[in-house]
């Protein structure tokens, strides 16, 4: 849909976040291995599209002219490397981007590089874009697909990938879990695992109540642990509590380096008024890469 000029309604807003947000094409799923084991026979994976594809879908649902982003680059040299158990000489490259939806707002998303890499810039401003456009919920998912070790072959690749679970299909593709109100006397729980709902319970106290309920409502239809139906549906849940819960924990670690007085700061800007109230995986998704942004400022 193109968007007006003015601003759009709450149910406007509501309908382009839904159509922003939906899951990419599972064939355009790539896979970077982030991480290596020391005898490098394993690697952590990290889901990512091409950056086409964000354009493509912003394209799709406000058309070309419904919105437009602006880069401004700054490079810092004489910046030591790690290499090889030692460090070398090298620069960063950083990129800021203003991804603006008319009638929805600006988001802005940081990318950074080695100067010395190939395509830095190039790769730098991927990344801010991917940023920029994961605070209007496009690609946000990726985030939440937890962390995958597989082997990896003579070179360097992955044997395999990870399967895509469900929630992260696109459209007709995805499998609805049934909502806590459908009678459940033809619904199997005998195989729900009261352990799982233990730790996923856990989670209230180190999430705040509105992320811990925005996780139950989003990926296990319903307002309490006890009231998932599906042990499949409780393994989602508990993925994407822990995930939340490590953007938590490094917030806190930042918040050491950086000072209380920054996190306030960064806080109040997002109209946070403590920990414990972070109103959704969104804000806290912000704040922590709003500290993260900080953080690479004061390295560099």
């Amino acid at each position: 849909m193109e968007t007006r000029g003015g601003r759009l309604t709450a149910e406007e807003r509501r309908s382009l976040e839904e159509k922003l947000s939906q899951p990419f094409p599972p064939e355009i799923i790539r896979w970077l291995v982030e991480e290596r084991t020391p005898d490098r026979s394993k690697g952590k994976l990290l889901a990512y599209v091409d950056p086409r594809a964000y354009t493509d879908r912003l394209n799709e649902v406000v058309g070309p002219s419904g919105w437009h982003d602006r880069y401004s680059v700054n490079a810092i040299s004489g910046v030591p490397r790690p290499e090889r158990g030692g460090t070398v000489q090298s620069g960063k490259i950083f990129v800021l981007c203003h991804l603006t939806i008319h009638g929805f707002g600006t988001k802005p998303g940081t990318g950074e590089r080695w100067a010395d890499e190939k395509n830095a810039l190039a790769r730098a401003e991927s990344q801010a874009l991917r940023r920029a456009c994961s605070r209007f919920g496009l690609g946000r998912y990726l985030y939440s697909l937890g962390e995958a070790w597989v082997r990896l072959d003579g070179a360097g690749s992955p044997v395999s990938v990870p399967e895509l679970p469900q929630w992260a299909l696109p459209g007709t593709s995805r499998i609805v879990v049934p909502s806590a109100s459908v009678s459940t006397q033809s619904t199997p729980r005998n195989f729900l695992d009261t352990r799982i709902t233990s730790r996923i319970e856990s989670f209230k106290s180190c999430l705040g109540e509105p992320i811990y309920l925005e996780i139950l409502h989003r990926v296990g239809q319903c307002q309490s642990a006890r009231a998932i139906l599906t042990r499949d549906c409780q393994t989602e849940v508990l993925r994407w509590m822990e995930a939340a819960a490590r953007r938590a924990n490094r917030i806190k670690t930042l918040t050491r380096v950086l000072g209380t007085a920054q996190l306030m700061e960064e806080m109040g800007d997002l109209q946070i008024t403590s920990g414990m109230s972070i109103p959704s995986l969104q804000a806290l998704t912000e704040l922590l890469e709003n500290m993260e942004s900080i953080a690479q400022q004061h390295a560099a």
